[in-house]
């Protein structure tokens, strides 16, 4: 799935399958996001382009039950191998070794195996993490090295997908018959299977608690920078049997929106069969406009778009509905959904998007129009010109759609979920007699504070730099929203730089600064990075501070934020957090935080301990980014922090109320300020306008 980040089960950002003789480009949702927004990104708004979500289409799967000292696991049969014989097995925990870091306990390797104790015929069971290689190669790799059974402990709290037979390495094309158990469980049963431990196996049929929901690995949107619905149909995606290339006639049974995808572009080419003389955007229409939501169990438009896709619908349909107007090149096209993108606006919003009924029919069709909110929906006004409908046979008609929203009926981002995601969004119904047409809608809000203040500098040109407290007074006279407002000590700054090559997409930096608080024996650290533009999802991009905890001028540790997933099992789930690299050692490690970071913002903030980095006392730091479309920006100074003795006191944390003000001091360490030369006070406001905004810079001077 394009900005997606596209990962997950397939090696590519994109699979696409073109319907034959349709021009209709069908589109994999890629990735493991757990439903997280902003994980899509088409190849761009194109002529038929339809992006597709998975679903799992399995009612039940082989499973087994695994007893490990007396007690009973749940697993998954993933390769539906025989577990009737295996007797007792000696668990093996293949576990990483922190003196060559090479993540050994996902078992990508067969001297990952060797090395953990596997050997031929040990009657031994291979307990292995998910992450970073194909799922199948860790079951292939164990056979290798002689283990009886592999079990692969799943990356979250469920069931990994059913496999089916195993013939080969999908990430190296060797051909390989697993015959061994391929077994996984989930998350929370890892710590059951401690070394030495004795296993049996037992075999089982288990219902799928999954049968008819979005599969796990698929991607939320809406599509980063514009905002607009993608994906917009589901199609079944977990465990589908496909062609196994060079078997001839064998069969390969995987997962993936790249499995999902196909389903569609087969459905587009049965329409094109249906409807030989539509244009590609009608066929784009006839699919997304008849797909079901009712067949989708937990149907979220951003998650999965309209519903599951609708074969028959899709090619006994002889009416279309199409929205959105957008430039290809041969002209102008439509497609079957209302984007009215990002907004963010401290008063309201709004917008009038037209929906064009094509009857191409042999008699007149009358519809009842209606507007149905999602239940994720904030508080919106949408209206519609007419609530009944008429289509004469082969005529068109329009209906115009008006939405209107207050902003302050949009939360703050903060507290609001890990994401602090808001939409506006819905369905048009077409209902006549015998069909049923949904083009569906999404306003991506975000509501505005607008906290200021009228301190410039802490001390004016003509003062000296003293010991001194220093008064703030913020105020939110004109903000839709309450507001927090958070202190940093401000160490860097950086112009806008990002170049026309490579936009902006939420890299370029403007400024940054750190707090600290003493937390029992220890010290945390805030590092805060302000960029001139926003982002979509914050984990889509790379924000480093850099670490010279010697002060000799070069990096000894790099604080960073990236994609969690993509950090800790090689599958990107759309989640922030900050992690720490050693410089020297390249070894990676978790800070214990996630990255605070909501969508569509333009500031993040990544904790640390100070004993994480070694840290006793002064530090140098800069920052450093790497944008997603490979864009970076590399700030040239460095900045230096005290977190015993800071130079400006930070860390204060006001509600500024809307029509209202708040108050908070800065005590001044006139002998830190030469040290440290902090260039003043950055003030971190999240719910303030995307930018400049939401840090404000106060000078020392």
């Amino acid at each position: 799935m394009g900005s997606s980040y596209g990962r997950g089960d397939d090696p590519s950002a994109v699979a696409a399958a073109n319907a034959v003789g349709a021009g209709v480009v069908v589109v994999a949702s890629a990735g493991n996001s757990g439903h997280n927004p902003y994980l899509t990104g088409s190849p761009g708004s194109g002529e038929g382009v339809i992006s597709v979500a998975a679903t799992d289409g399995w009612s039940s799967f082989p499973g087994a039950t695994v007893t490990v000292d007396g007690e009973a696991i749940e697993a998954i049969n993933a390769n539906g191998a025989d577990v009737s014989d295996l007797g007792e097995l000696a668990v093996v925990r293949l576990v990483d070794d922190p003196a060559t870091p090479g993540n050994e306990a996902l078992g990508c390797r067969e001297s990952d195996f060797v090395a953990a104790g596997v050997v031929p015929d040990g009657g031994q069971l291979a307990v292995v993490e998910r992450g970073e290689c194909a799922r199948v190669a860790k079951a292939i790799e164990g056979e290798k090295a002689g283990a009886a059974a592999v079990l692969q402990i799943n990356s979250d709290d469920s069931l990994p997908p059913y496999e089916g037979p195993i013939f080969s390495n999908p990430d190296t094309g060797e051909e390989f018959d697993v015959t061994i158990p391929f077994l996984g469980v989930r998350s929370s049963a890892a710590s059951a299977f401690t070394a030495d431990a004795v296993a049996t196996v037992e075999p089982m049929e288990i219902t799928n608690p999954n049968f008819g929901a979005y599969a796990g690995f698929t991607s939320a949107g809406p599509r980063s920078g514009d905002g607009a619905l993608s994906p917009n149909v589901a199609a079944p995606g977990v465990s589908i049997a496909s062609a196994a290339v060079g078997t001839g006639s064998g069969v390969a049974i995987s997962s993936g929106t790249s499995m999902a995808a196909p389903h569609v572009a087969g459905v587009a080419a049965l329409s094109v069969q249906a409807h030989p003389t539509w244009s590609v955007p009608r066929i784009a229409a006839s699919i997304v406009s008849t797909a079901d939501p009712d067949k989708v169990v937990g149907q979220d438009l951003v998650t999965g778009g309209v519903g599951l896709v609708d074969a028959t619908r899709a090619v006994t349909t002889q009416v279309t509905a199409l929205g959105d107007a957008f430039r290809v090149e041969s002209g102008w096209a439509r497609e079957a959904a209302l984007s009215f993108g990002f907004q963010e606006s401290l008063l309201g919003y709004a917008g009038v998007k037209a929906v064009t009924i094509h009857n191409d029919g042999p008699k007149s069709v009358t519809y009842r129009v209606s507007t149905t909110p999602t239940a994720e929906s904030a508080k919106a006004k949408v209206n519609v010109s007419s609530k009944s409908l008429t289509v004469g046979a082969g005529r068109s008609a329009t209906v115009l759609l008006t939405l209107t929203a207050a902003a302050k009926d949009v939360p703050s981002s903060l507290g609001h979920g890990t994401f602090g995601f808001h939409e506006i969004s819905g369905n048009v119904t077409f209902t006549s007699a015998d069909s049923v047409l949904r083009v569906p809608y999404l306003l991506v809000p975000r509501s505005n504070s607008v906290v200021s203040t009228s301190t410039s500098a802490l001390f004016t040109k003509s003062q000296n730099v003293g010991d001194a407290k220093k008064s703030i007074t913020l105020n939110n006279l004109l903000g839709a929203i309450d507001a927090d407002a958070d202190v940093f000590q401000w160490g860097l700054s950086d112009p806008k730089d990002a170049t026309r090559e490579l936009p902006d997409d939420g890299y370029d930096v403007r400024a940054a600064g750190v707090q600290s608080f003493a937390v029992g024996d220890d010290t945390l650290l805030v590092f805060a990075i302000n960029t001139h533009k926003r982002w979509s999802n914050a984990a889509s991009n790379e924000y480093n501070a850099v670490i010279d905890v010697d002060q000799d001028g070069e990096p000894d540790w790099y604080v960073f934020s990236y994609d969690s997933g993509a950090v800790r099992t090689g599958f990107a789930d759309g989640l922030p957090e900050t992690f720490l690299a050693d410089a020297h050692t390249g070894a990676l490690y978790a800070s214990g935080f996630l990255t605070q970071a909501p969508t569509d913002s333009s500031t993040l903030l990544m904790p640390v301990y100070a004993s994480s980095l070694g840290l006793e006392g002064e530090f140098d730091y800069t920052v450093e980014t790497y944008g997603r479309n490979g864009g970076e920006d590399v700030v040239d100074a460095w900045a230096t922090y005290d977190p015993t003795a800071p130079a400006l006191s930070n860390g204060q944390y006001v509600t500024v109320k809307k029509r209202g003000t708040a108050k908070f001091t800065v005590d001044v360490d006139a002998a830190g300020v030469e040290a440290q030369k902090p260039l003043g006070t950055m003030v971190v406001v999240l719910d303030n306008q995307s930018g400049a905004g939401e840090a404000l810079l106060i000078k020392v001077k």
